[in-house]
């Protein structure tokens, strides 16, 4: 079997710059550990695979490749996330109800619903305004999005949100 040669710095280079451009075009970051790795493996896959690195086929190929294993890297991180951070978590270990069962509904009772909201506005800015959004029916992602957090930040600011809202059910 024939061995593969080494890709060239400026092969490396060119390949760095299709992953840039790729994780721009997928909303992702080019500087995640995990996102840059499933590209590399996804290029070195196509690059195993599809020989000669100089053919017209071969880019058109590398870049189908590279953008698939992006995208399941989003959605496997995505899913993740979702499984941590849902609001559809049980309040406690045991217990059956979840914190969208204590957000208001559109027709709810007024007394509490203005005690909700006064809750909410005496939040941290970024918390009232995820709140906000989770309330409207916003996706993670999508609140992530509009609020321009990474998702780190946005893991802090939903477990930030759960322990308050946790607090509030409590009361």
């Amino acid at each position: 079997m024939k061995r593969p040669r080494h890709l060239s710095s400026q092969e490396c280079l060119w390949v760095e710059e299709a992953i840039r451009q790729l994780c721009d075009f997928h909303s992702v970051s080019d500087r995640d550990e995990d996102y840059c790795s499933a590209a590399w493996v996804a290029f070195l896959t196509a690059f195993c695979q599809f020989q000669p690195i100089s053919s017209p086929d071969f880019w058109p190929y590398a870049y189908e490749q590279i953008g698939s294993a992006l995208l399941a890297e989003k959605r496997a991180r995505h899913q993740r996330l979702y499984g941590l951070l849902s609001l559809d978590a049980p309040l406690a270990p045991g217990c059956r109800e979840n914190f969208l069962e204590r957000l208001p509904t559109r027709q709810g009772d007024f007394a509490n619903r203005v005690c909700f909201w006064d809750f909410l506005s005496r939040l941290p800015q970024d918390l009232f305004r995820l709140a906000v959004r989770l309330v409207n029916r916003d996706s993670l992602e999508e609140a992530r999005s509009a609020l321009g957090l990474s998702d780190q930040e946005l893991c802090h600011a939903v477990n930030q949100l759960q322990n308050a809202l946790t607090h509030y059910s409590a009361a």
